[in-house]
């Protein structure tokens, strides 16, 4: 895991625009804060490439068992390769100790402020339900199930002509038996609503995964 290599981070886990992480992630902006962590747009500075960073909160980096599910959460998106899930691709530890997180970059609108609009026409709503499922579905069949499915974790940004396109985001309560079948690696309490942005999904995978209750 690589650290900070700039000193402009001054406080535990808040990263300064311009602060350089792992010597290759320049921090651009705050996009959110939330009771896990902040989350920022950053670029990589070889490949000129907008990602997102999440970096868990310094206290919270100290917990090794949250530290475990942040880890899993970038295993996780990082081997699910599907059009519609938000990837992972680099995982690192600040300079100060807190875990940060790179992922694909999504910028869109989030399916809960679409609804906050008003009732979405059947035929646009069936095109996100359809966008939803592939992806559900692909986790699925690897043995992923993401168990924090709701409207705030769901961007439609636009790909294509098409301005609905879904990018399911953050799978940092997934269950899986490919990484680790060690143990379930879920988190309830805190992890659930700690990021800025709830129901379980719940699938035939779910049980699968679990066994009968």
């Amino acid at each position: 895991m690589s650290g900070l290599t700039d000193d402009d981070a001054e406080l535990p886990g808040a990263l300064r625009p311009g602060s350089l992480i792992a010597g290759r992630y320049r921090i651009e902006n705050l996009l959110g804060e939330g009771g896990m962590g902040r989350v920022y747009r950053a670029r990589h500075v070889h490949l000129r490439k907008c990602v997102a960073v999440k970096v868990l909160h310094h206290s919270l980096s100290k917990n090794p068992e949250i530290v475990a599910r942040f880890e899993r959460e970038a295993m996780a998106a990082a081997n699910i390769d599907h059009p519609n899930i938000a990837a992972g691709t680099d995982l690192g530890t600040l300079a100060d100790g807190s875990s940060f997180l790179v992922l694909e970059y999504v910028s869109g609108r989030t399916l809960r402020s679409e609804l906050a609009l008003g009732a979405l026409e059947p035929a646009r709503a069936l095109r996100i339900v359809r966008g939803v499922a592939s992806a559900i579905a692909f986790a699925h069949a690897r043995g992923i199930v993401h168990r924090d499915l709701k409207p705030e974790n769901i961007m439609l940004v636009e790909r294509d002509g098409n301005s609905d396109f879904v990018k399911v985001l953050d799978f940092g309560l997934a269950k899986t038996t490919v990484l680790d079948d060690r143990d379930d690696a879920t988190v309830f309490g805190p992890w659930r609503s700690g990021w800025p942005s709830t129901a379980p999904a719940r699938a035939s995978a779910a049980r699968r995964i679990s066994g009968p209750s």
